[in-house]
């Protein structure tokens, strides 16, 4: 166990090391303070606009006598977008955590340590991980300390409305933050695996980037041009989007299910790590 923590630790060295993966925080950032700034000067004083969201601004009104003053919890929640950036940034260490080996030569030297090909390619894949835990509480961690600083804060945890179907539901921000990254988890595992793979199999880390870029961006429009097809249910793009299932949403096919949706994911995630376990652990690399 701890020859294993070691890889990980040098895998997060190796990543951290890289000037690109600073460069992404550093972009994280201009995000969070930009929007904080747009907020500040441009945003509504309220967490919602009598001019672009009556209906629910009335039924703040009616619900707590008032609507809130916008502050620190509402400007974290508006920048749970930025998860799409983070996936994004994930996709490139994924795409290249294992290409690089080869490509700057140094696999040989990582495969001749007692570790096991296994130990270590599941030292990587964990470390991407480690990698997009890190980033993300980055993320909501600075986007609340600026928002604190620009916005103040309404209370511990403020009374969040959002729309549920036909009607409006109460909630928290914290419990609507967590769903809404639960919800989004499936899609960004899959992909990131996905990713990894493509990495694994090819060896190239502009292919696994720019494939896995390109599902990400385009896997709800593929599933809408498949979901006339009866069969299509089993393709993974139709299962990867989790919100048709929620009170918003409408299942791309008739008949479909969060169980079974669920199934199909484990399922073409079990494949992607087999697929890559084989590709490099029985792969010789004595030509690199």
């Amino acid at each position: 166990m701890g020859n294993f923590v070691n890889l990980v630790k040098n895998e997060q060295i190796k990543i951290y090391h890289l000037k690109s993966t600073w460069a992404m925080y550093i972009l994280l950032t201009l995000f969070v303070v930009g929007g904080a700034l747009i907020s500040k000067f441009f945003g509504p004083e309220g967490v919602v606009s009598s001019d672009f969201q009556p209906t629910l601004h009335e039924y703040y009104m009616n619900t707590l006598g008032e609507v809130p003053a916008y502050d620190a919890w509402a400007f974290l929640y508006e920048n749970m977008f930025l998860i799409s950036v983070i996936s994004l940034f994930t996709i490139i260490i994924a795409s290249s955590i294992i290409s690089n080996e080869f490509k700057w030569g140094t696999i040989k030297l990582l495969l001749i340590r007692p570790s096991t090909r296994a130990k270590i390619l599941l030292s990587k894949y964990v470390s991407v991980f480690l990698f997009a835990i890190t980033i993300m509480a980055f993320m909501m961690i600075s986007s609340f300390i600026i928002g604190l600083i620009m916005f103040g804060v309404n209370g511990a945890n403020p009374t969040l409305i959002v729309e549920s179907g036909m009607s409006f539901t109460e909630t928290t921000y914290l419990v609507q933050i967590q769903k809404d990254m639960v919800i989004g988890s499936a899609s960004f595992i899959l992909i990131t695996t996905l990713a990894f793979t493509i990495s694994t199999l090819f060896r190239s880390s502009a292919m696994a980037i720019g494939i896995s870029i390109f599902l990400l961006l385009s896997n709800q429009m593929i599933a809408f041009f498949l979901s006339q097809y009866d069969w299509a249910k089993y393709i993974l793009f139709l299962n990867m989007d989790l919100n048709q299932y929620t009170a918003n949403g409408t299942p791309y096919i008739e008949g479909m299910t969060l169980g079974f949706s669920i199934t199909m994911l484990i399922i073409y995630y079990i494949i992607f790590i087999a697929i890559s376990w084989f590709s490099f652990t029985k792969r010789d690399v004595a030509g690199n």
